[in-house]
């Protein structure tokens, strides 16, 4: 029996596809897993207070970096996989237009927080943590980058290795930090950071993308300028598309604090949280795909077929899972974040299950170069979750704005699935 199941997975691990979709999936749940881990952690050896700050700066610095890093981590994987000729200077390039915009923005914060919410006035209380922070999302950056660049050199199955020794690290620090410096959370975090930045990028540079243009050849990666020119329009478009994405997350825990309070938000959160990642395990997988249809030309329809049929199974079984077992899956929180939240995570579980569909469009769309398209989707995701959400809230609460998050999924998946059935039918993508 084992001999057969080892024969099994080594099959499935031969496809490429197949191997950094499911190393992806795997760091999702890694990355998952330690992060609740290091979280339960912090919130009982270190004071209420010091969280909350700390929590605030890891949230700050991830979503600093994220919107200044100008959606680089998508076209490194969509357009490395596929370059030679310039490929480590491009690649040099993309960290540091990252890296720098970072700081700029970390900077940005540091300087004008304290001065809009007086609960960031601790940031002008230590003249360390004003050089550190911004520091921090540069590197934060670089940490997130280097992701792509793994996956879309083919390496997908380093990624769970570095994520759960970014983890590791954080949880080893975290007691040996508390009591020692200010803001410990924050300096554990941004120390399992520090110390992986060097080495995988060491592999990066000396290996990996080495390796890589030596099998791609020299002929490919060189673009005329009308084809710069194209490729610089399609990375500003898909660019403003992953800011209204970005929006539409991050917003509805905003929303729902604002017009709800901030214990219903504590009730929202937790299922929100788990949502969020089932829908990485499908952002894995996507990833997947944009970096093996971006290699070489390959066929994007039957590496589409592949996934649905390998992957998507992986995907609606998490969802049904989520949706029987929901008061289950939320137990560990306590009895009344079961309760409460028990009908808002078998809604947003639904919903990643529509977003998936969105999704899966928008990465063939990132393979054929159609950036307006992206926008225009994501652009009117946005406008619509908005609408419902706010709406459904103000009448039917926190299971409101699950609802309309759903139908918001929902709406958009349904008008683009005609278009997807006919795609996975035709012949050539």
């Amino acid at each position: 029996m084992t001999s057969v199941l080892g024969r099994w997975i080594s099959h499935q691990l031969e496809e490429p596809l197949l191997r950094g979709a499911y190393s992806l999936m795997i760091n999702s749940v890694i990355t998952a897993g330690l992060g609740v881990a290091f979280w339960a952690l912090a919130a009982r050896i270190v004071p209420t207070h010091t969280l909350g700050q700390d929590a605030a700066l890891v949230t700050a610095m991830m979503t600093l970096s994220t919107i200044c890093q100008m959606n680089l981590n998508n076209a490194i994987a969509r357009f490395l996989p596929s370059a030679s000729a310039g490929a480590t200077r491009s690649l040099v390039l993309a960290y540091l237009a990252g890296a720098g915009a970072s700081l700029v923005g970390g900077v940005a914060f540091v300087a004008l927080m304290p001065l809009v919410s007086s609960s960031f006035a601790f940031l002008t209380e230590d003249l360390v943590l004003v050089v550190a922070f911004p520091v921090a999302v540069s590197l934060w950056g670089i940490f997130a980058l280097q992701d792509a660049a793994l996956a879309a050199l083919q390496r997908a199955p380093w990624v769970p290795v570095e994520n759960a020794a970014f983890g590791l690290v954080k949880l080893a620090a975290l007691p040996a930090l508390v009591g020692a410096v200010l803001h410990e959370v924050f300096v554990a975090w941004v120390l399992g950071v520090a110390i992986l930045v060097v080495p995988v990028n060491w592999f990066i540079f000396t290996k990996a993308l080495p390796e890589h243009v030596r099998a791609v050849g020299s002929g490919s990666g060189r673009r005329t300028p009308a084809d710069r020119r194209n490729l610089a329009s399609f990375l500003v478009q898909d660019y403003l598309a992953t800011i209204f994405n970005l929006g539409a997350v991050t917003m509805l825990p905003l929303l729902v604090i604002a017009v709800l309070g901030s214990q219903q938000n504590a009730y929202f959160f937790i299922p929100f949280s788990i949502m969020l990642a089932v829908e990485l395990l499908v952002h894995g997988a996507a990833t997947s795909l944009l970096v093996e249809g971006a290699r070489l030309g390959a066929d994007i329809v039957r590496l589409t077929r592949s996934l649905l049929r390998r992957v998507g199974p992986v995907v609606v079984g998490s969802v049904l899972i989520l949706v029987v077992g929901a008061p289950v899956a939320l137990a560990p929180f306590g009895a009344e974040y079961a309760q409460q939240g028990a009908p808002v995570l078998r809604l947003l579980a639904l919903a990643a299950l529509f977003h998936a569909v969105t999704i899966l469009f928008v990465t063939i769309s990132r393979l054929q170069r159609r950036g307006s398209r992206i926008l225009a989707i994501y652009f009117g995701w946005f406008v619509l979750q908005a609408g419902l959400t706010y709406g459904l809230a103000l009448s039917h609460g926190i299971e409101g704005v699950a609802l309309g998050w759903m139908l918001a999924n929902g709406a958009v998946a349904l008008s683009l699935a005609p278009w997807l059935i006919r795609f996975t039918a035709s012949r050539s993508g």
